[in-house]
């Protein structure tokens, strides 16, 4: 007779403190003791679907771990909620299972086990000897630190034998000592590294990651240890970020002292400002690039998403039988099922929040900074909350939720931003969504041909009809517009100022200053140049919709079947398709497309 499993009930005030936004100590409590059970789950599986050799070092490694819960249970459970271990527990289970094939060795991620039986030991005083892997040079230990074996030589794994305050990792002769009792590093040993920032109430105390394999969520990726001047960078922009929330944002800060343990330092080239993973509860990656805002804004918006997360592990929010659908978000460039749309209204409204807030504090170029993105995001939310609407398949705790992130956006207002700001958000979103559906929908082929046939026959459009359409992932390809990044730019109020205008195109730098007639002539040299050039297409339509009237013509409300049309006429007739025309033909002849989410 089997036992049966505790479960986890989530309590109604949760959810509702979900539906404010910050949630409370106990909150964050409940979504750990969830992933804490997670974890364990995940463990006993992986002891059970690993078979041979190395399920004997699994279960050694078990062993040590199990002893060493003994000992201090609390320990053991910091161990098993630490971000790196949650990434690796999934990654290596999907290769257990066969979901997952990429050229780092089996045997290394699964010996990452160890490592962490290992830093239990160490941290407990429990005796062990596990044998570990080396990867990429050393042994990586979480919470505990990094060892390196004086050896030039590859080396895939090291014995280990760790006692109450000292360990010894061996491969031949090689080998190295640590005393753990020693708080600075050594030729052999880096320890892990710790931030604290802020005053109490609110003390943020955060391990930053600079060395372990599975940091940026993913196969794991070498060490890039920080040295003393970007540490020192590190914790004063930290410390900076955090002051803003304590002193300005302090529902946010407490719960993020409560969530946030580990940061992960990105490098200064990379394309985002932050980022997190459902598996990885709790750590949050940041670019140095970021100002102390953006980095405050950054631990806000993505602790929503671990919060998020923890929570769709216990409950649901959609009905899990409907099939799969696609949706568009505003945010992103690809489609969304319904998770991530959630996910999106949740942390954007955040931001929301943050922005309209941070308007009124700082400089005249912060607060620009501020108004732009306040706009923006409270846009892209309402598109969201929009689209969710028909047939997404949320159960009643779903439109709840989308209720409350509703009710959240209308009390952060729809304050008015500059003139010249508004513009650029209204160009931004509108070329995004037509983009997207280029990108992302196919058209009926059979309103397509119709369409184009009547074309070709001169015939007059009747009265306008729907082309449905159906989302098929990056079913045409779309290459990015110079426009997008100059409109940017323009924000200081000199479109083009971070960009050298004379290696720009023309047609796009005259649509980003808002010179829509050189705009509309440019677009159209390039049209009747090349018929087939997308972007000069799409480029029409956006400075055509800046002039009154023509806000909702076809090339933007439905480029996808615009030019899908166009495409049709020229594998029938490859004569030219005047472009100012053509659009005004097929914007009276085809409504609103339905059938797309």
């Amino acid at each position: 007779m089997h036992e049966e499993l505790a479960r986890h009930r989530v309590p109604r005030s949760l959810l509702e403190e979900f539906h404010t936004g910050p949630v409370s100590e106990r909150a964050i409590a409940v979504l750990r003791a969830g992933q804490l059970s997670r974890r364990k789950l995940q463990l006993r599986t992986l002891l059970d679907l690993v078979e041979g050799a190395a399920a004997e070092e699994i279960a050694r490694a078990w062993q040590v771990l199990s002893a060493a819960e003994r000992r201090n249970p609390v320990v053991t459970d910091e161990l098993l909620l630490h971000p790196s271990v949650g990434v690796w527990l999934t990654r290596t289970l999907r290769k257990v299972s066969g979901g997952l094939a990429d050229s780092t060795p089996f045997w290394a991620e699964l010996g990452y086990f160890s490592s962490v039986a290992a830093a239990a030991a160490i941290r407990t005083g429990t005796p062990c000897t596990l044998t570990v892997p080396v990867v990429h040079g050393v042994t990586t230990l979480p919470t505990v630190g990094q060892l390196r074996l004086p050896t030039a030589f590859p080396i895939g794994t090291a014995e280990l034998r760790a006692g109450p305050r000292r360990a010894v990792l061996r491969s031949g002769n090689p080998a190295v000592s640590v005393d753990f009792t020693a708080r600075s590093a050594t030729s052999g040993f880096t320890p892990a590294r710790r931030i604290v920032a802020g005053p109490p109430p609110w003390t943020l105390t955060v391990e930053v990651d600079d060395h372990g394999p599975y940091r940026e969520f993913s196969a794991p990726v070498p060490p890039r240890l920080l040295d003393s001047v970007e540490q020192a960078e590190w914790a004063k922009l930290l410390g900076e970020a955090f002051d803003i929330l304590a002193t300005r944002h302090p529902a946010y800060a407490a719960e993020i002292s409560l969530g946030v343990t580990t940061l992960v330092p990105l490098d200064a080239g990379a394309p985002v400002s932050g980022a997190s993973a459902s598996s990885a509860f709790g750590a949050v990656a940041a670019c140095p690039k970021a100002s102390a805002t953006e980095l405050a804004e950054v631990l806000v918006h993505e602790l929503q998403h671990s919060k998020l997360n923890a929570l769709f592990d216990l409950v649901s929010f959609h009905d899990r039988d409907i099939p799969q659908r696609w949706f568009y978000a505003p945010w992103r460039d690809d489609p969304r099922p319904v998770p991530g749309i959630l996910h999106g209204i949740f942390a954007f409204c955040s931001a929301v929040e943050f922005w309209r807030y941070q308007r009124r504090h700082g400089s005249a170029e912060e607060g620009r900074l501020a108004d732009f993105h306040y706009a923006l995001r409270h846009r892209q939310v309402r598109q969201a909350i929009d689209v969710l609407s028909p047939g997404a398949g949320l159960n009643d705790l779903g439109r709840e939720f989308v209720d409350s992130v509703d009710r959240r956006l209308a009390a952060a207002g729809s304050d008015e931003v500059p003139g010249d700001i508004a513009e650029v958000v209204t160009k931004l979103t509108v070329e995004h969504r037509a983009s997207w559906l280029l990108h992302h929908v196919r058209p009926d082929t059979a309103a397509v041909t119709a369409l184009a046939d009547a074309w070709l026959t001169g015939t007059a459009p009747g009265a306008p009809t729907d082309v449905p359409g159906s989302i098929v992932p990056c079913c045409r390809s779309v290459r990015p517009a110079a426009r997008v990044g100059l409109l940017q730019a323009g924000l200081s109020g000199q479109p083009g100022s971070r960009a050298n205008p004379t290696r720009q195109p023309a047609d796009d730098l005259a649509y980003a200053c808002g010179d829509t007639e050189t705009a509309v002539a440019g677009y159209r040299a390039r049209i009747v140049t090349n018929p087939q050039d997308d972007q000069a297409w799409l480029g029409l339509g956006l400075a055509m919709a800046t002039r009154p009237g023509h806000e909702d013509n076809v090339l933007v409300r439905a480029p996808h079947v615009a030019l899908a049309v166009r495409d049709r006429i020229l594998a029938q007739r490859r004569t030219a398709v005047p472009a100012t025309e053509f659009a005004e033909w097929l914007g009276a002849a085809v409504r609103v497309p339905t059938g797309i989410s």
